[in-house]
């Protein structure tokens, strides 16, 4: 059993928004948020977080 505790990172920004997606398709994701105005993304494998209100896409 690990004695040690969890260590858990917080993110620089609070994460106000979350896109996920389809294989493949990150990039297509990416331009489209990014014409849609969603700010700077941190990605995560597939999934895009956004320190900005969420918008709409595809």
């Amino acid at each position: 059993m690990n004695a040690q505790p969890e260590t858990y990172t917080q993110p620089a920004w609070p994460v106000r928004s979350a896109y996920l997606a389809a294989p493949g398709f990150e990039e297509v994701l990416e331009q489209e948020l990014t014409r849609k105005g969603a700010g700077a993304l941190c990605w995560h494998g597939r999934l895009a977080l956004s320190a900005a209100l969420p918008v709409t896409s595809l």
